[in-house]
């Protein structure tokens, strides 16, 4: 993975925090959090879904499976984002007939689902394959000890075979 250069994730976070503030100044002046989730929620949601979703493509060469979960983790937090903006908690969402704090309740546990699911996969096929490793280092170490053992007995073998065969000349 790449890393980013330190004076980018300052501007970044510098940029993040003062559009952070002025959300809020502009909440504070009228009573409601609508600006918070206009220029706050929903852009780090969305951000978080598709770098998630991006994170997935690093992970492929390791596993599919747990691509495949922090895919769909981060398809979870884009549907957060977008139901996190400016409609009312009240309001249906029309294509699940749920209320959208409801639907939110939702996407948050299924974030967390897939997110824990692809952490407990990840670890799991890391140990398989660090104890498969040991297995075959281990095996190596029995084949060369094998080896100086076997070049030993040859040695000592040789040695009276030496003597004998110049003695018979």
């Amino acid at each position: 993975l790449r890393t980013t250069h330190p004076a980018v994730k300052a501007l970044t976070g510098a940029f993040v925090l003062s559009l952070t503030a002025w959300a809020v100044s502009l909440d504070l002046g009228s009573g409601r959090e609508m600006y918070i989730r206009l220029f706050v929620a929903i852009p780090s949601g969305l951000l978080s879904g598709i770098g998630l979703i991006m994170y997935s493509r690093a992970v492929r060469s390791l596993s599919r499976n747990v691509a495949r979960q922090f895919i769909m983790a981060g398809s979870f937090m884009v549907c957060y984002a977008l139901a996190s903006g400016p409609v009312a908690a009240s309001m249906p969402v029309p294509l699940f007939g749920m209320k959208v704090v409801l639907f939110r309740g939702v996407c948050a546990f299924l974030i967390t689902w897939f997110t824990i699911k692809a952490l407990a996969v990840f670890s799991l096929e890391q140990r398989e394959m660090i104890n498969d490793k040991l297995l075959r280092f281990s095996q190596s170490e029995k084949l060369a000890s094998l080896g100086i053992l076997a070049a030993g007995i040859a040695h000592e073998i040789n040695n009276p075979l030496a003597n004998v065969s110049l003695n018979v000349e």
